[in-house]
């Protein structure tokens, strides 16, 4: 498999994965806890690499994960104390979890395969080096398939839970009212958007994959009128703009996760500037 054939299919595995927790983020309102997870699972990593001496371990999301449940955890817990908002908790508690991270890349993992630049922005080119080779034939990326596995194993979880998970999203009250609890489904939330965050952190890093997550389901807000559109229009904007993205970066020898985040930042601008030209259009007709 050829090079750019391996980014690309990267690419797009990466952005699809992280677009599935990202619509549920964004349906919550939550969209402040893709950037504490993508931040809280800092820690985890260099503790399992310091701990297993390796970046490829299993025990780095199992740790990564527990770190990001953490986060969610303390962040709660604030709120219930009744002095802090949920944004301002979660801006206490995350920054606090990445600098624990960073500085033990710095001192401890001076010598490992892993550096503050790699955590902030990752290297999708470099991840997508990695083939697995199966009788003979490259099946691609590695990373492709992990982060697949992984994507497919939480949009399973997450179809499971669908439906408490929509009315606790749209109408809470009737949710506890019925006895279906909150925290059972934040927690299945928060567990699925930490290891798909994980799973693609090599390839996007800390700071990008809080565009690839987040962006998409933005987009599709704007034009989607139904569960089913916003779920399609997501991941269509997805794998549009990662395909886009990673070809531009190739043609202009640019980075390719940043290029990806900024073709999903246009889209949004392009959809947005022409809902609020439509919006404009319908409301001049009706006064005349």
């Amino acid at each position: 498999m050829s090079f750019v054939i391996s980014v690309a299919l990267l690419a797009a595995v990466c952005s699809l994965a992280l677009a599935v927790p990202g619509m549920v983020l964004g349906l919550r309102r939550q969209a402040m806890l893709s950037d504490a997870l993508s931040h809280a699972v800092v820690p985890g990593i260099a503790i399992g690499v310091m701990l297993t001496g390796t970046t490829t371990s299993p025990w780095l999301m199992i740790g990564a994960t527990i770190c990001g449940v953490a986060v969610f955890a303390l962040t709660e817990w604030l709120v219930q104390r009744g002095r802090f908002t949920k944004d301002a908790a979660t801006g206490l508690v995350f920054p606090v979890f990445f600098a624990i991270g960073v500085i033990i890349i710095s001192t401890a993992l001076k010598g490992a395969a892993i550096s503050e630049s790699t955590v902030l922005v990752g290297d999708l080119n470099f991840a997508a080096l990695d083939h697995i080779i199966v009788g003979g034939y490259d099946i691609g990326p590695r990373q492709a398939w992990i982060i697949g596995v992984v994507g497919i194993a939480c949009a399973s979880v997450l179809g499971l839970v669908y439906r408490p998970l929509v009315v606790h999203t749209f109408d809470p009250v009737f949710a506890a009212s019925i006895g279906w609890r909150a925290r059972l489904v934040n927690y299945v939330v928060m567990v699925v958007s930490s290891l798909t965050v994980v799973a693609s952190f090599d390839a996007t890093g800390a700071v990008l994959v809080v565009a690839l997550m987040m962006v998409p389901p933005a987009t599709a807000m704007l034009v989607a009128t139904t569960m089913r559109s916003f779920i399609l229009l997501t991941l269509a904007i997805a794998l549009i703009s990662s395909q886009v993205g990673f070809f531009a970066a190739y043609h202009l020898d640019a980075a390719t996760s940043p290029m990806m985040a900024l073709i999903d930042g246009v889209i949004f601008l392009a959809v947005y500037a022409c809902s609020v030209f439509s919006s404009s259009k319908r409301a001049m007709s009706r006064r005349t």
